[in-house]
């Protein structure tokens, strides 16, 4: 199980995505944000088979860069297996978002608001590994400089 959520961190590419707002509240896990994407939210339209609840179903996310040549956005969903590119696998939970296993990063104790107004002044990046086959694993945050 620990060796299939290290396998992107030791053999994948690493890139950027911009973070967007979330509000946590949870004073028992020590400091940590809660990390939402714009490619957390599932679209009005998924390319691919649509039979039934889409709860539970996995959808893959391809990935293209964005024009300032450091971060990386959504170009397409589907429910299908894309064919090549960067793309990342995700599952559909419930509120109509899409969970990719990089939704929370724990921080060193004292530093949990600083990351936090990072986010609502949408400076903060986070760095996720991607492996071959979409799984995402977080590497560390970065607080870019406007």
């Amino acid at each position: 199980m620990i060796g299939l959520r290290l396998m992107p961190l030791l053999t994948g590419d690493t890139i950027l995505v911009r973070v967007v707002p979330v509000d946590p509240r949870d004073f028992f896990r020590g400091d940590y944000v809660v990390l939402s994407y714009e490619f957390s939210q599932v679209p009005a339209t998924i390319e691919g088979p649509h039979r039934g609840s889409h709860l539970g179903r996995t959808v893959y996310v391809t990935l293209v860069p964005e024009p300032d040549g450091k971060h990386w956005r959504a170009e397409k969903y589907s429910f299908n297996h894309p064919k090549g590119g960067k793309y990342l696998r995700g599952r559909i939970v419930g509120s109509g978002q899409i969970e990719y296993g990089i939704e929370s990063y724990y921080l060193q104790e004292g530093k949990g608001y600083y990351y936090e107004q990072a986010v609502r002044n949408r400076t903060l990046s986070a760095e996720i590994a991607v492996g071959a086959e979409g799984q995402a694993a977080l590497r560390g945050l970065r607080i870019d400089s406007k």
